[in-house]
């Protein structure tokens, strides 16, 4: 996350420099992004724009859980056959 961020920085650092007439992707999303959200306050949560950092806790939450249901029903099948042999 480091990384990207000091990119994007990096970035609108370079696109002060030119023209007014040529489109600044970054720094222009920076504003549309806060805009974004400030209107999306009142929605739930799922259904707001996330950032990169909620995605990647929310993929790391969801493959943590599913491991934990995986080691669950292991530990479970490994018993009941334990208790069969």
């Amino acid at each position: 996350m480091f990384l990207i961020k000091h990119t994007e920085n990096t970035i609108i650092k370079f696109e002060e420099r030119f023209e007014d007439g040529v489109p600044k992707l970054f720094s222009d999303e920076v504003v549309s992004t806060a805009n974004l959200r400030e209107s999306e306050k009142k929605e739930l949560w799922a259904f707001r724009q996330l950032s990169t950092s909620q995605l990647y806790n929310l993929f790391y939450t969801f493959f943590f859980v599913i491991g934990i249901l995986s080691l669950s029903l292991s530990l479970v099948l490994i018993i009941i056959c334990v208790k069969k042999a």
